[in-house]
């Protein structure tokens, strides 16, 4: 699993949360994110979870955000980065993501640079 600096520190607090509240499913072999019963959970709890966090968290965005856009917006976001940071790599990011096929992954990389074209840095005059 590939995150940022940022969400290593969320990840980080979550873990020594974890701790304290399921000690004995803190093995590096557990899941990272289990049931109250200590079970890994399903891909549908994972869709149904994170629209209510989403909810909880930032009620602006409840019904906009799912696991598919955490999913995009990752794929688009590495692929816009700094090329010295690994951005513009269509092959790294198909491996990240996990897919079969390039074609599947270029679909990521062409939305990522249609977004780059349809916005501005604030530093470019606002009437252009």
């Amino acid at each position: 699993m590939y995150f940022s600096d940022e969400a290593a520190g969320y990840i980080k607090d979550y873990l020594e949360e974890k701790k304290t509240m399921f000690p004995l499913f803190c093995a590096d072999s557990d899941p990272f994110v289990i049931t109250e019963k200590g079970e890994r959970l399903s891909v549908r709890q994972i869709q149904n979870i994170v629209p209510k966090y989403v909810l909880a968290a930032i009620p602006d965005k409840a019904g906009t955000i799912s696991p598919h856009k955490l999913r995009s917006s990752f794929a688009m976001t590495f692929y816009q980065r700094d090329p010295k940071y690994g951005g513009h790599d269509l092959l790294t990011l198909q491996r990240r993501m996990n897919h079969k096929a390039i074609t599947s992954t270029n679909v990521y990389a062409k939305a990522a640079e249609n977004v780059s074209k349809e916005t501005r840095n604030w530093r470019e005059n606002i009437s252009d």
